[in-house]
């Protein structure tokens, strides 16, 4: 009899230390959320970023990715809060706009690109179907947690975010690649 032994090596303890971050970061800010607080999401993100600089050999490259998912994510937020989809919980900075903790998550998301969902780079029609299945769901959470309300049915609710889910998440995952292939080019 033989028995499957489990090994574990450096990356797949830190993506799944990068997979529990971003879970934590997600709970604590939608919950936060809808308790009509900031403050969960930034600790949150902030224990994040700090562990991420530790365990991570792209940093900074996932910071700056980061930056650039959290304008997507304000431009993509916006948008839905204008076209009456989404009635967002905790609305600061403006009513209107997209909600800072919103944007904490697009950055949380941004974090794990090169960490847990490493291994769907140059995969992206892959990464498009789970995006647009992923992005629905987590709304979903949201708005059984109370951090956001709809505005219009939820087919169409879903079907708007699933089509921005399914863009984006390749399209970050292309910016990783790249921007990590440049940073390795930098250092050789």
């Amino acid at each position: 009899m033989t028995t499957l032994a489990l090994t574990l090596n450096r990356s797949s303890i830190n993506n799944l230390i990068n997979l529990a971050l971003f879970q934590g970061v997600w709970f604590a800010t939608v919950i936060g959320a809808a308790e009509d607080t900031l403050i969960y999401g930034i600790l949150s993100l902030g224990l994040f970023i700090a562990v991420h600089m530790l365990i991570s050999d792209s940093a900074r490259s996932d910071l700056k990715l980061a930056a650039i998912a959290v304008l997507v994510g304000l431009v993509a937020e916006t948008l839905i809060i204008r076209a009456g989809l989404l009635s967002y919980a905790h609305n600061l900075p403006a009513a209107g706009f997209a909600p800072a903790w919103i944007l904490i998550l697009w950055a949380n998301l941004a974090l794990t690109l090169n960490g847990c969902l490493n291994w769907l780079k140059g995969r992206y029609l892959l990464a498009a179907i789970l995006g647009a299945i992923g992005g629905p769901l987590s709304y979903f959470g949201g708005i059984k947690l109370g951090a956001a309300t709809t505005q219009s049915e939820w087919p169409f609710v879903l079907a708007v975010i699933a089509i921005i889910y399914g863009a984006v998440t390749p399209l970050f995952l292309f910016i990783a690649s790249r921007m990590t292939r440049k940073s390795h080019l930098k250092q050789l």
